[in-house]
């Protein structure tokens, strides 16, 4: 078993990242199960105790949830697992390492890796085809753009999305007083300050610019500004945002003096416009609070960083109290399920490390935004007993496998033997239908999956 395995040297470094922030298969199971701490040849403990969460997937979504579970656990006992099927590769947004020369992957059709980490997970009919995912810790947080326009009233409407959501997302403040969850992603993301990472004269004249363009109807199918939300400072600020804040905004001097009247107005509903200009960008130039630094383009890596080093120093160093673990290249295969007297749950996840015991309690989360897929597929599988569904003894899954299990390898190195989720779900029945599923708002077939109409 691996257990406490030093920080191991490559050719070229010593992955203190690594070891620090992860844990090996057999380092989390001997914290829950005797069993494996019997065969490890450790001594029994009263004190195992399971996971209170298991977080599937430590992409963007996964990781971000992993630290905000434990930095609100109220009564600070909660433990929290993520399960991620790629490895741990790089601390921070690829940008922030400078000249690193890692870029973004090119689209494609076929599954051979790119940029050390990307694979692509589906079959696609799209001609030009596509990036694929990022199989790592912080997922395509580590890459993306950063670009981060708050969802429009109109793209969330009440015919859709339950009140309760929007009541927890578009406020200022919550009835607790804590912060709306818009305002706090806005915060904690760097989008409410923009203007301290892109400034200066040339900034300013394109921004007047792309202003006087569309103010004289210049740009065609173009949302009118008057229709677009304030600059979130100003949308999430606990006062009214005056003109000056509005100034400071912009990097902008306001004429002195200041006119009144209409013109006053008129001067405060242009320098409002010209801030619903400013990109929404996941940066932060400036620290938000005295004696913190500014993290420059967000990732979730660090978050998730934060939240592992933190359960070490609580812990003491004993991994049975830490509350907080990472296992990297455990891909998930699948979700057992048993009924109990409260309904269907998970008693058991199987992964290709081995398999890990689930209690009554802990929830499962499957955090994979970005593979809806992967999701959907486990979904279907778990619930297979009571929808009809079965396993097939049909051949390998060729389509996905190798990014699919978190692995880099051509499909010829596939493990014999070992099938993907999606070759080894079918319907029993021949009658087919190509329903949405409400968890991705998609179509089953564009993920390979087919769905007979059922009676239950």
């Amino acid at each position: 078993m691996k257990l406490s395995l030093p920080t191991p040297d490559t050719d070229f470094s010593r992955d203190v990242l690594g070891r620090y922030i992860c844990n090996t298969f057999d380092e989390m199971l001997v914290t829950i199960d005797p069993n494996a701490r019997a065969a490890s040849g450790l001594p029994a403990r009263g004190d195992l105790r399971p996971f209170d969460f298991i977080v599937i997937g430590g992409g963007t979504f996964g990781s971000t949830l992993a630290e905000d579970l434990w930095f609100r656990a109220t009564s600070r006992t909660e433990r929290i697992l993520v399960l991620e099927g790629g490895p741990f590769f790089l601390p921070e947004h690829v940008q922030n390492l400078p000249g690193l020369g890692i870029k973004n992957p090119d689209a494609r059709k076929d599954h051979l890796p790119q940029s050390e980490v990307w694979g692509l997970a589906w079959n696609s009919n799209d001609p030009i085809g596509f990036p694929g995912l990022a199989y790592c810790l912080g997922g395509r947080s580590v890459f993306w753009g950063g670009w981060s326009p708050r969802l429009l009233d109109s793209e969330t409407p009440t015919s859709a999305w339950p009140p309760s959501v929007l009541n927890d997302l578009n406020p200022t403040r919550l009835p607790d007083g804590s912060k709306g969850y818009f305002r706090q992603s806005s915060d904690q993301i760097g989008v409410t300050a923009t203007n301290d990472f892109i400034f200066g004269d040339l900034h300013h004249a394109m921004r007047s610019q792309l202003f006087d363009g569309l103010t004289a109807g210049g740009i065609t199918d173009a949302i009118a500004l008057a229709s677009l939300p304030d600059h979130p400072a100003a949308v999430y600020s606990d006062t009214p945002f005056t003109l000056a804040e509005l100034a400071a905004l912009l990097g902008v001097d306001l004429p002195n003096p200041l006119p009144s009247g209409v013109q006053l107005t008129q001067l405060e509903e242009k320098l409002r416009n010209l801030a619903k200009l400013e990109a929404p960008l996941a940066v932060q130039g400036q620290p938000g609070h005295a004696g913190f630094f500014p993290f420059n383009k967000f990732s979730a890596v660090p978050l998730l960083t934060k939240a592992t080093r933190e359960a070490v120093t609580e812990s003491a160093g004993d991994d049975v109290k830490k509350r907080v673990m990472v296992v990297p290249r455990c891909h998930v295969i699948r979700l057992n399920t048993i009924s109990d007297a409260g309904g269907q749950r998970v008693y058991e996840l199987v992964t290709e490390r081995g398999n890990i015991s689930v209690s009554p309690d802990t929830k499962v989360i499957l955090a994979l935004a970005g593979r809806a897929g992967p999701a959907t597929w486990w979904s279907l599988a778990a619930v297979r007993s009571r929808r009809g569904w079965r396993r097939s003894n049909g051949s390998r899954c060729r389509r996905s496998c190798p990014a699919e299990r978190g692995r880099m390898e051509p499909e010829s190195a596939a493990p014999t033997g070992r099938r993907c989720l999606r070759s080894s779900v079918r319907r029993t029945t021949s009658r087919r239908s190509t329903r949405t599923c409400t968890a991705t708002g998609t179509g089953r077939r564009r993920y390979g999956l087919t769905h007979a109409s059922s009676n239950a």
